[in-house]
């Protein structure tokens, strides 16, 4: 079961309905007629997320193998995460490597 303290906010796509089956605070804004916010409830920021992968794989990796999609995914992740404070970007790393090698 999903966490009710997780609150998810999406477009009114079928797939999303059964979320609050499974415990989520489900949110949505109803794309086909013309709602893209209301009050917080928007999917501006999972956009804007995705746009940055699909820039990234076409401008930077130009191609990804499906073996490591999860990879290329999670160093976007890492990077989308810490794009207000990128001076933090380079000691964060090093210190997911143990130490040494």
């Amino acid at each position: 079961m999903g966490s009710t303290s997780a609150r998810i906010m999406t477009d009114n796509g079928r797939a999303f309905m059964s979320l609050p089956v499974w415990g989520y605070d489900h949110q949505f804004v109803d794309h086909s007629k013309k709602e893209y916010v209301r009050d917080d409830v928007h999917t501006n920021s999972i956009e804007g997320f995705w746009s940055t992968v699909k820039r990234t794989i076409q401008g930077t990796h130009i191609w990804v193998s499906k073996k490591h999609l999860q990879n290329y995914l999670l160093e976007i992740e890492y990077r989308h995460n810490l794009r207000r404070e990128p001076h933090l970007m380079f000691d964060l790393l090093l210190q997911a490597f143990p130490k040494g090698i």
